[in-house]
């Protein structure tokens, strides 16, 4: 593939509200501390600081997009990009809900998107990096499986099969 696509990340319903109940959460839970211990203690403050912290560290891991170019699949977080060569390529389908029933071994699930390491009966092990769990693609790679979300799947499929020829 000799010219480059860039393809959005946008949140399903459920990824969004998890996302701001736990920013909801982490703001106000410092809030809370501080009304109840109004005389600041190490502890007080660790109790305000830790939610902030938490929530801007996770918030480092959000899909942003998902770039192809040159065989490469660069999916963009907040300070850094995670490199997948795509050679070889095994295959490539669009396959909505193609988490469901998955179990989390390491990663976050749901806020800012289920990102890292799942396991379910169809795929088995694979990593994800999903932001909308209906619009999934799942592709093989190298052996290993992978799972992501585009705005556009069908092109994104397409884009993909591209590589395999």
């Amino acid at each position: 593939m000799s010219k480059s696509e860039t393809f959005w990340a946008p949140m399903d319903r459920l990824t969004l509200s998890i996302t701001l109940v736990a920013a909801g959460m982490c703001m106000g839970l410092p809030i809370y501390f501080y009304k109840k211990f109004p005389n600041p203690t190490a502890l007080s403050l660790a109790l305000c600081i830790f939610p902030i912290v938490v929530f801007l560290l996770v918030s480092l891991f959000a899909i942003k997009s998902y770039h192809l170019e040159d065989g490469v699949l660069r999916i963009k977080r907040t300070l850094w990009s995670t490199r997948l060569p795509l050679q070889p390529l095994e295959s490539v389908a669009l396959v909505p809900g193609a988490m469901a029933k998955s179990w989390r071994l390491w990663g976050i699930g749901g806020m800012f998107g289920w990102i890292g390491w799942f396991r379910n009966k169809p795929l088995g092990n694979y990593r994800a990096w999903v932001t909308d769990r209906n619009q999934t693609v799942v592709f093989i790679s190298g052996g290993k499986t992978y799972v992501v979300s585009p705005m556009d799947p069908e092109k994104f499929v397409r884009a993909l099969e591209a590589l395999k020829t």
